[in-house]
């Protein structure tokens, strides 16, 4: 069973961090959201949210749910690895928040 890692950087255009990043991830894309699971995520050092998750059973793609808080005009980046020696990037996306609240929705395939 591999494992993931989820991270997601914001970038505010003033001083005023007022960021917060939440997250989860569903290997079940058949199911109704029941199986969703809510990451723990933990503020790095360098001001990033990260959080790793296994996906269970033949699970071969995962959806992802990314809620974003933050100032309008930064800019937000998301990048989901494959954990181990490889650290294989399986998606990477960014761009400008036009809100103070924004949801990154996708589905990520685990063979990249």
């Amino acid at each position: 069973m591999a494992s993931y890692e989820l991270r997601v950087s914001i970038a505010s255009p003033t001083t005023l961090d007022c960021a917060s990043v939440r997250a989860w991830v569903d290997g079940n894309l058949d199911d109704d959201l029941e199986s969703e699971e809510e990451l723990d995520l933990a503020r790095e050092a360098d001001g990033s949210w990260s959080g790793k998750f296994r996906l269970t059973g033949r699970a071969r793609a995962f959806a992802y749910r990314v809620g974003l808080l933050g100032e309008r005009g930064a800019v937000w980046s998301l990048l989901i690895t494959e954990c181990g020696s490889a650290r294989r990037r399986l998606l990477e996306d960014s761009d400008m928040l036009e809100g103070r609240k924004e949801w990154l929705l996708g589905t990520c395939d685990s063979y990249g």
